[in-house]
């Protein structure tokens, strides 16, 4: 399913069960795609029928940006490519986050400690948010690491079932993916090889992905496993389908 490019750069790394497993776990979000979800473009705040039809959009939405940031990981490590690679996995936790959230409030919702109105308003602004000005009525939009922070609550609760606070995964994952997305010590250090001994800093202007960056693939792995996880969950917690 994943490109013979894709193969041969696991391959080049002896990692051909890892490419086995992406291969599965790529397969998994494109069976999950639905073509056409129906939903109203209006309807009244916490009306019941409109939470689920858009939350069942903004799952779909966040579907379609997993599986392009998961393959475009793939792509761009095969292009030896290690910063478009890093950005496009780091993108792929901010999107599994923002479905945990949604997950998050669907379970408060169910057990009454938010109220439909509520909900309809974070699903408003997990949709239609932005911070950028003279957009009038757009939302103001969700800060990431709030919805790093409730996507390890329902990790640890849901699916790892301990306590809320007990894991810290994709926070602790995100954080450590970032600093290969700023122009820092670990970006930097992709840039070149050092020769201590000749004080010279060798730049890799076409060269290979070396293995200590195709390593940062398998934060993928995390990711994708655990959005696959909450995208099924977060069916059994919508209201139910008003019948007509």
């Amino acid at each position: 399913m994943l490109a013979d490019k894709t193969r041969e750069i696991f391959a080049a790394f002896n990692r051909i069960d890892q490419f086995e497993r992406h291969d599965e776990i790529y397969g998994n979000l494109l069976k999950r795609v639905d073509p056409v979800v129906t939903a109203q473009p209006r309807g009244q705040l916490g009306d019941l029928s409109r939470i689920r039809a858009y939350s069942l959009t903004y799952r779909q939405a966040l579907l379609h940006r997993s599986i392009l940031l998961y393959r475009g990981a793939l792509d761009a490590a095969s292009e030896h490519n290690p910063y478009s690679m890093v950005l496009s996995i780091r993108g792929h936790f901010e999107t599994t986050a923002a479905l945990a959230y949604l997950h998050k409030r669907l379970q408060s919702l169910k057990a009454k400690t938010i109220s439909p109105e509520t909900l309809d308003s974070d699903l408003c602004a997990l949709m239609l948010g932005s911070r950028q000005k003279g957009l009038n009525r757009a939302p103001d939009a969700k800060q990431v690491l709030n919805l790093i922070e409730a996507a390890d609550r329902s990790i640890s609760r849901d699916i790892l079932d301990g306590p809320a606070k007990q894991h810290m995964i994709m926070r602790e994952s995100y954080e450590f993916l970032s600093e290969f997305c700023h122009p820092n010590l670990f970006a930097n250090s992709i840039a070149f090889d050092l020769d201590s001994s000749a004080s010279e800093f060798r730049f890799r202007h076409e060269m290979p992905i070396r293995e200590r960056e195709f390593n940062l693939v398998g934060y993928l792995l995390i990711s994708a496993s655990i959005f696959i996880e909450i995208f099924d969950y977060v069916e059994k917690l919508l209201p139910a389908r008003v019948k007509d």
